[in-house]
């Protein structure tokens, strides 16, 4: 069982990797990751696939990173939050469910 899970986590890094050279695999792992903890809930796919298409990098990988770090997101939403009202000089005085309805 071991070996097979070994062998289809092969296959699937082998298919990520395919036709990439180093350099654009990890452009491709850094903007997944950059984009993917923009507080934009639900429009990070969408840049992905744009910032993908522009710099010609592995869509697959791009998206692959992307919904991996979707929890990171998810972690670092409030102090985003709190950073902008810091540089918008404003209080945070948020609660739970208003920041339930700024996320959907």
């Amino acid at each position: 069982m071991r070996s097979v899970l070994k062998k289809l986590k092969q296959k699937f890094i082998d298919f990520l990797k395919q036709g990439m050279t180093p350099s654009q695999l990890a452009r491709a792992v850094a903007l997944g990751v950059c984009i993917g903890i923009v507080p934009l809930i639900g429009s990070t796919s969408l840049l992905c696939m744009v910032v993908a298409f522009s710099f010609r990098l592995n869509m697959a990988v791009i998206q692959t990173v992307n919904y991996l770090i979707y929890p990171l997101q998810l972690l670092l939403f409030i102090p985003f939050l709190k950073i902008g009202a810091y540089i918008g000089k404003q209080d945070f005085n948020y609660s739970f469910s208003d920041i339930i309805t700024i996320a959907l």
